[in-house]
């Protein structure tokens, strides 16, 4: 899957707010290695989202202790769009 552009949603930057600093670090390298590359790294563990719209995926973002999940999409042109990102109860959740 190749990826020409990383947008993010509004609901996203609500999230974001929330995501301790060790997190969002990390986030930002994913991103700025995705960005670099044009592909999906193997270590955030890419999946389809369950339960969820046919076309989103769920990837990982963990530093030891601290384990979250963001949900994207990507679209025909390439466009990486970026959902939401929580901590796996609130994902959980999100996706029940």
């Amino acid at each position: 899957m190749k990826i020409n552009d990383v947008v993010f949603s509004e609901q996203f930057w609500i999230d974001w707010e929330k995501v301790p600093p060790k997190i969002q670090t990390k986030f930002n390298n994913i991103i700025s290695n995705i960005s670099r590359t044009k592909t999906l790294l193997p270590s955030i563990q890419a999946h389809r989202a369950k339960n969820w719209n046919e076309l989103s995926w769920i990837g990982y973002v963990s530093t030891g202790v601290h384990a979250h999940r963001f949900l994207f999409s990507v679209s025909s042109s390439g466009t990486m769009v970026i959902e939401r990102l929580l901590d796996h109860n609130a994902m959980d959740a999100l996706m029940r």
